[in-house]
């Protein structure tokens, strides 16, 4: 009896371990199911709110580009007809010569950061072709014209004219402040406008610019 009796509680403590066992791993699935659930839920949460924020991110950067379109007229580009630009082969041409129509001029001095002038030249090529590379221009401000091909050798412009102006015909004050590369249109009237300067902390911006041309 007293053997039966201790198989018996054997038996029951046995059964007991079991049971908590199942009990504890049913307790362990469940907080784990639990925990990826909540995980889940956060990631959807942190994925509506970075949608959000994208969201209100684009109406800010939206804002910012209706300033700077209403307002870019307020440096203004001073174009003259007595101005001579030079090809990479020497040749001359007036600046009338060049504008016989609405055109995209991308202008940068030989003092600017190159870095920033050189963040520019993939959107200028996508421009070009969104408006027809002999709608943009390239215009250089150096003091040896050679100096400017020199620079933008190596790089594949698609058609893009490069010409020189002599740094003289551009000393404006407010863009003298600036020194920074910039991009205009002007026309046959050669009044300019859409002044704009390529922030490349802001690519966005370009993006609008480059939404709304033409």
């Amino acid at each position: 009896m007293i053997i039966i009796s201790s198989l018996y509680k054997s038996d029951t403590k046995m059964s007991k371990t079991k049971d908590l066992a199942i009990f504890l791993l049913t307790l362990s699935l469940f907080a784990v199911l639990s925990f990826l659930l909540v995980q889940r839920q956060q990631f959807k949460n942190a994925e509506q709110q970075h949608r959000i924020q994208a969201g209100i991110d684009s109406l800010k950067m939206e804002h910012v580009y209706e300033y700077v379109s209403s307002y870019g007229y307020v440096v203004p580009v001073t174009l003259r007809k007595e101005m001579i630009v030079t090809d990479s082969n020497h040749k001359q041409y007036s600046i009338e010569q060049l504008l016989d129509k609405k055109k995209y001029i991308y202008h940068f001095d030989e003092t600017n950061c190159f870095t920033c002038v050189e963040r520019f030249l993939p959107f200028l090529i996508k421009l070009s072709k969104k408006v027809g590379g002999s709608n943009v221009i390239i215009l250089g401000s150096y003091e040896k014209s050679e100096n400017l091909f020199i620079t933008l050798n190596g790089y594949d412009l698609q058609g893009i004219s490069v010409y020189n102006l002599a740094p003289s015909y551009l000393k404006d004050k407010k863009l003298n402040e600036i020194n920074v590369p910039y991009i205009f249109e002007a026309d046959s009237t050669l009044q300019t406008n859409r002044f704009y300067i390529p922030e490349k902390a802001l690519p966005a911006l370009s993006e609008l610019y480059f939404k709304n041309s033409i």
